[in-house]
């Protein structure tokens, strides 16, 4: 008995050490079962050598475009962005210079939007549009500061009116995006239209009351991200209009006056067109369906204003300021020497 009785208290003490040690394994099990898992579209991403590289900036709606967009580019460009929401204008002058780092970029594909246009009292960073166009132009000298390509994502559509419940609703994304293609065309940046692209189908992509989309909307708005930065990198696949081009190398070999008259009908889209030769054309329209005096005319005059439209708005402002001297285009145009848009 004396025996039993001294060893009640080892076995007391013996007890009281596997539990403390139970509750510190079920502790450390809560806490990792707790740990949210990192998102793997902010995973930063190691470069391939030799490959441009392409910088994402934006909101969640970028995020779950993200991934996609750097599968659709694999082999092509190494695609990042920033491990974080980018959320709005505000937000981004306080942290564009060390998203941007200290690494070149050869492109960089942005957007803000949504969050300036979110309303209190959710819209935290909300900027009035006045304020908005302010941030953006900032923004922009920043990151031309760079050397990168440059190219603006219109912000989304919001459903219901913007309205998708009472604290959180947002102001018109058509006069923020009003807002922004006026900063972009004034600075020469490209404009990638998500909002016109993803718009037709936000009844089936885009997820009930919620600004977010379905996976299938974020692998069609990364088709059209990759389309935009593969136009800016010079890559992608030749068009009919090129292939057709291609054809008629008399479309480069044109005389500066010939193509000052492409240039012209690109832009300013005039009611009364000239064809290669100076002679009127016998419509007033211009296009593919342009009849002018000559077949082959018609179609070297089709095929150059084609491919005076395909340039970037940028690239086109410039050529048009410089006299549109079509030597110096076909210089900026390298990758599309036989016309490939």
């Amino acid at each position: 008995m004396h025996h039993l009785t001294a060893m009640k208290p080892n076995l007391t003490i013996l007890t009281a050490l596997l539990l403390a040690q139970l509750a510190t394994l079920h502790a450390a099990e809560s806490s990792a079962q707790s740990k949210p898992v990192p998102d793997p579209a902010l995973t930063p991403i190691e470069d391939v050598a030799g490959l441009p590289r392409v910088l994402l900036i934006g909101d969640s709606v970028s995020i779950g475009y993200t991934l996609p967009t750097r599968e659709l580019l694999k082999g092509k460009a190494n695609v990042h962005r920033p491990p974080t929401n980018c959320s709005s204008t505000g937000h981004g002058l306080n942290y564009l210079k060390s998203w941007l780092g200290d690494k070149k970029w050869d492109v960089i594909h942005f957007n803000f939007g949504l969050h300036d246009a979110k309303l209190p009292p959710e819209g935290v960073r909300h900027a009035a549009p006045e304020m908005y166009e302010k941030n953006l132009r900032e923004l922009v000298i920043q990151m031309k500061a760079t050397s990168a390509k440059l190219i603006f994502a219109t912000t989304t559509p919001v459903p219901n009116g913007g309205n998708l419940r009472p604290t959180r609703r947002f102001g018109s994304v058509d006069q923020y995006n009003a807002v922004a293609r006026k900063v972009m065309t004034e600075n020469g940046v490209a404009i990638n239209d998500l909002n016109a692209d993803i718009a037709p189908h936000v009844e089936k992509m885009q997820r009930a009351n919620d600004v977010h989309f379905t996976d299938e909307g974020s692998m069609l708005l990364a088709k059209q991200v990759v389309k935009a930065i593969e136009a800016q990198l010079g890559l992608g696949t030749r068009t009919r209009v090129g292939r057709q081009a291609a054809r008629l190398p008399n479309v480069i070999t044109m005389t500066q006056a010939a193509f000052d008259r492409a240039i012209a009908f690109a832009r300013m889209r005039t009611s009364r067109f000239i064809s290669m030769s100076g002679r009127p054309c016998r419509t007033r329209r211009c296009g593919r369906s342009l009849a002018c005096a000559n077949p082959t005319e018609n179609r070297l005059h089709a095929s150059a204003l084609e491919w005076v439209q395909s340039l970037p708005p940028a690239e086109l402002r410039t050529a048009v300021a410089n006299g549109a001297d079509r030597m110096k285009l076909l210089d900026i145009q390298k990758p599309r020497t036989s016309l490939e848009s």
